[in-house]
This record gives structure tokens, sequence and C-alpha cells, in this order.
């Protein structure tokens, strides 16, 4: 019984739109109609931007992290060791 109720309230709510929509030309209809399901394809769609790519974290797993040398001094100093420390 709720079923046939639930229905015709379905019904009562989407008859207007469906009138609208059969007296809007169909050339009209058809370009909103897109442009509707184009939106809710962009907000909708996921992108490899929230996910890292496998073969990246595969690649940095191989390859040790690059060490920077320091800011001041030059990258030769850097890798003598030291005999004492500086004064």
């Amino acid at each position: 019984m709720q079923t046939r109720l639930a229905d015709r309230i379905a019904n009562m709510l989407f008859l207007p739109v469906r009138l609208v929509g059969k007296a809007i030309p169909k050339p009209v209809r058809d370009h909103l109609e897109d442009r509707l399901f184009y939106a809710i394809f962009q907000v909708t769609r996921v992108t490899n931007d929230a996910y890292p790519r496998r073969e990246a974290e595969a690649a940095q797993a191989d390859t040790p992290a690059p060490v920077s040398p320091p800011s001041s001094g030059s990258a030769r100093a850097a890798e003598r060791p030291r005999s004492s420390p500086r004064r």
C-alpha cells in the first residue's frame, strides 16, 4: 500500500518537470542535458592527483634519497672528513 502512495507522490512531483521538458526545444534540451551530465562528471571524477602513482613509489623505494649539500661552503669541503672541530 505504501508503494502506491510513494509512486503517486513521485509522479506528482515529476509531472511539472516532464511538462517543462517537453516545452523546451530539443536542441536546447539536449544542450542543457549535456552540460548537466558534464558538470556531474567533473564533480564526481577521481583524479590521479590525490593518489601516488605505483611506478613512482617503486622507483623511490629502489633509489636512495638524494643527499643535499650544505648551503654554505663548497660540496668538496662537505665530503672531506673533519679531523678537528671548526674554530
